[in-house]
């Protein structure tokens, strides 16, 4: 259960920026819109909007928490010396020289985990780990400096000798966390995983990763229901798969100029396969159609079919930018209300989406503590605020209060000469 992620100094965000999935309390719309959390904070949103213009910000937002994500996870890989790719803000003198800092809130299993670390270019400069297991909070990894012989490691972690060879061997650009994780520290690993399992980025796609699932029969019956419920009047699929030989490998390369080693492994192990999917709308249609005959719109849709379903069963947290892409409006409640009704969300999945389609900005979907704004301040630095800091009235006309720009976060376009 996500609570909070903040960020500084990344791509286009140079201030802390923190978005928050915790409640207004004063708010009594759309209770079920919330989710009890069996810790602190009591209750979460189960989804947030974010609009804003073109090249406000939304985006960076997005790929930050990806990047926090990627780093934890693959840092362990790093070798000594390596850079660690982060991005910092470049429309001023002096952001260069400061670190990018990435932290993560969440719940799990009734307690309360504060995680997070800054890093530029060269090193990993602080990193930290609170946890509130009941009412007091506990300092699990706190590390400022070079001097490892200050760094704190809690003592219920591991044996004092663990905890000195953790030490010692985390280097300048890596993690604490990730070697103890690496060392098999059973205590520290939920923390890992958390962020391995729960965190996904859905994108175009996926395809392929759906038409393989669906050979599961009951999957499929899920899938049919999701597709469905969309009002794509698609009554039966199938699947045609094909194991992909030496001539497909090599056309890939040619098309995409190198074929990535996990690619390469699959196809050494037989494990490599292209799906072929065909959709039956009518009953007694003369022959299905193919998927790639189907628009952009329900290709896309049945690529997010078994990532839907398995985000809401699992009760994972998907950030989606640009939710409104080549989907329909009434697509676009569809998905939203999968995950606020806690009929078709019951294990509590979590949707944060970019989006600049208003047709959804009503108070009969969100509440208002659901949506959020980017823009660009007068240095051209994102910032991040939500609906709330307007004390907007529970009737008002959401769409028309930003189309008029009452909230910010809209684009002003001068008018246009050749001249």
């Amino acid at each position: 259960m996500l609570v909070e992620f903040s960020v500084a100094n990344f791509k286009s965000i140079r201030e802390q920026q923190t978005l928050r999935l915790t409640p207004v309390k004063a708010y009594k719309e759309h209770p079920d819109n919330l989710f009890s959390t069996g810790g602190q904070p009591s209750e979460l949103l189960r989804t947030v909007a974010i609009y804003g213009a073109n090249a406000a910000g939304k985006t960076s937002l997005l790929d930050a928490l990806k990047f926090m994500e990627q780093f934890i996870l693959n840092n362990s890989k790093m070798n000594e010396g390596e850079e660690t790719d982060t991005i910092p803000f470049k429309l001023d003198n002096t952001s260069y020289l400061e670190p990018s800092t990435f932290e993560v809130v969440f719940i799990d299993k009734g307690a309360r985990y504060q995680y997070g670390f800054a890093v530029n270019q060269e090193a990993v400069l602080n990193e930290w780990l609170y946890v509130t297991p009941k009412n007091s909070v506990q300092t699990w990894i706190e590390r400022d400096g070079e001097d490892k012989e200050q760094w704190i490691v809690h003592r219920n972690l591991a044996k004092k000798a663990d905890r000195e060879a953790w030490k010692r061997r985390t280097r300048n650009n890596s993690l604490l966390l990730s070697v103890a994780v690496q060392d098999n520290s059973e205590t520290l690993k939920p923390v890992f995983n958390w962020l391995r399992n729960k965190i996904v980025f859905l994108s175009e796609g996926y395809i392929g990763y759906t038409a393989n699932k669906i050979q599961d029969s009951e999957l499929k019956k899920k899938v049919l229901r999701y597709l469905t419920t969309a009002d794509l009047s698609i009554i039966d699929l199938d699947v045609e798969e094909k194991k992909l030989d030496l001539d497909d490998l090599k056309k890939f390369e040619q098309e995409n100029g190198s074929i990535p080693d996990r690619l390469r492994v699959a196809f050494e192990k037989g494990n490599l396969s292209k799906f072929k999917v065909n959709l039956t709308h009518v009953k007694d249609q003369r022959a299905p159609l193919s998927l790639t005959e189907e628009s952009e719109g329900t290709q896309k849709l049945f690529g997010w079919a078994f990532p839907i379903i398995d985000i809401l069963e699992n009760g994972r947290i998907v950030y989606i930018d640009e939710l409104n892409n080549s989907l329909h409006p009434f697509i676009v409640k569809m998905i939203i209300g999968l995950f606020n009704n806690p009929e078709t969300n019951p294990n509590n999945a979590q949707l944060i989406f970019t989006t600049h389609d208003i047709s959804v900005l009503k108070n009969d979907i969100f509440r208002r503590d659901q949506v959020w704004f980017v823009e660009k301040d007068s240095e051209l630095a994102t910032q991040l605020y939500p609906l709330s800091d307007f004390c907007p009235r529970s009737n008002e006309s959401l769409a028309k209060g930003y189309l008029e720009g009452k909230y910010g976060a809209v684009p002003f376009i001068d008018e246009f000469s050749w001249q």
